[in-house]
């Protein structure tokens, strides 16, 4: 009886899949050495990130993002690795995240990009298969979490208005995206680029809709020296 492809989404058949991990940030909240870099739980961020994406049997191949002084040790450490064999390029990032992320989609062979965060180590196989889906489906999707706190404009140092929560997502990744839509966003934008914190901005500022499915709160993005702090209760959970 014949197998079905390891990397097949259900229903759509065999779909081809690259994750770009953008990490050549400098992590100047965190201090120190770039946080994608500093040891949890006895291995890198970046090692727990690449764990959850080569894990993944959507994901076909993985290619690195990092700052272009880190190009050949990155190189030399991941690629041929019996751990992470999905890892397939280690390519320069740029001096914005977006940047980073247009090389790695530059450096792609497959019909769909998936964008994660280097430091959100935590990511589920099963989030990272829904994005896919969702990609599948609409062209372009991202994970994002309702706002549960009240939130409310600000005026210097005073409140400003309520905003109606009940319109509100917290953006994650991982993002996906036709790489052929990814690529029009650039050329369409060529000359009037910006400063975008995500590829769903980005994507939308060309005009293309984002569809968004259920994120996850243990999908932390280690930011601050507290965010650390959760993450290593959290890596602890998982090393147990």
């Amino acid at each position: 009886m014949e197998q079905p492809d390891s990397n097949a989404i259900p229903g759509k058949g065999q779909t081809s899949v690259t994750a770009i991990i953008p990490a050549a940030g400098a992590g100047t909240r965190m201090g120190g050495a770039p946080k994608q870099y500093r040891e949890l739980g006895g291995k890198p961020i970046l090692e727990w990130t690449l764990a959850a994406l080569s894990n993944e049997p959507s994901i076909t191949a993985v290619i690195l993002a990092v700052p272009p002084d880190d190009v050949d040790r990155m190189g030399k450490k991941y690629l041929n690795s019996s751990v992470f064999p999905k890892v397939t390029r280690v390519v320069a990032g740029g001096a914005k995240r977006w940047q980073s992320v247009r090389n790695g989609v530059m450096a792609a062979d497959t019909e769909y990009a998936l964008i994660h965060d280097a430091a959100r180590p935590f990511t589920s196989g099963a989030l990272i298969r829904g994005v896919v889906e969702s990609a599948v489906a609409h062209g372009a999707a991202t994970a994002a979490v309702p706002a549960h706190d009240t939130v409310k404009t600000r005026d210097g140092e005073r409140l400003g208005a309520l905003v109606d929560r009940a319109t509100l997502l917290l953006i994650q990744t991982p993002q996906a995206f036709r790489r052929e839509l990814l690529l029009n966003a650039y050329e369409a934008l060529k000359g009037n680029e910006s400063d975008w914190t995500d590829e769903t901005s980005l994507v939308q500022a060309a005009g293309f809709p984002v569809a968004w499915v259920p994120g996850e709160s243990t999908n932390l993005k280690i930011t601050t020296p507290e965010d650390f702090v959760v993450a290593q209760l959290l890596a602890g959970t998982r090393n147990s």
